[in-house]
């Protein structure tokens, strides 16, 4: 019985954990660019496919961003 117990809170935190859970998704302003252009990205907070926000850079939560 302790062990239904068990797993059924485990169950249940999960179900918590992932129903909070979001995405990070970067797009580009421009898809085709010629040489010498800036590719301009933009981070969307996500839920699926519906766009929550634009996240600003945070460059103590970056540790590289290069190419």
């Amino acid at each position: 019985m302790r062990k239904k117990g068990i797993l059924f809170i485990s169950f249940v935190v999960i179900f918590f954990v992932i129903s909070f859970a979001h995405e990070y998704i970067l797009i580009a302003e421009k898809y085709s660019l010629e040489k010498g252009d800036t590719l301009e990205m933009h981070l969307f907070v996500a839920d699926g496919f519906n766009i929550e926000l634009e996240r600003q850079m945070q460059s103590k939560m970056t540790k590289n961003l290069s190419y």
